[in-house]
């Protein structure tokens, strides 16, 4: 399973605008801040990328389908949808 989480995705909004802002920087003291800003975006990018594929660890998983048994216990979901699920958080 992949996602982001909500501390996964702040660091991200904060390291993409570090990149951007140090890129600026440097672009800024060389006289071509516009490359120097594609840079930090560009490199923003990259992080986007790479912490995106980072998969959720097995604990997420199991605690997913834990809240998953109960609501198909309290009849809020049917067993064919637990099952499936099941088997793709089981991969």
């Amino acid at each position: 399973m992949i996602g982001l989480g909500g501390p996964e995705l702040l660091i991200l909004i904060t390291l993409h605008g570090v990149f951007f802002l140090i890129s600026s920087v440097i672009g800024y003291q060389k006289n071509r801040l516009f490359l120097g800003a594609l840079l930090g975006f560009l490199l923003g990018l990259i992080g986007v990328i790479i912490i995106a594929c980072i998969p959720k660890s097995p604990k997420d998983n199991l605690d997913a389908l834990m809240k998953l048994s109960e609501l198909k216990d309290k009849g809020v979901i049917t067993e064919a949808e637990f099952a499936a699920k099941k088997k793709e958080y089981l991969k």
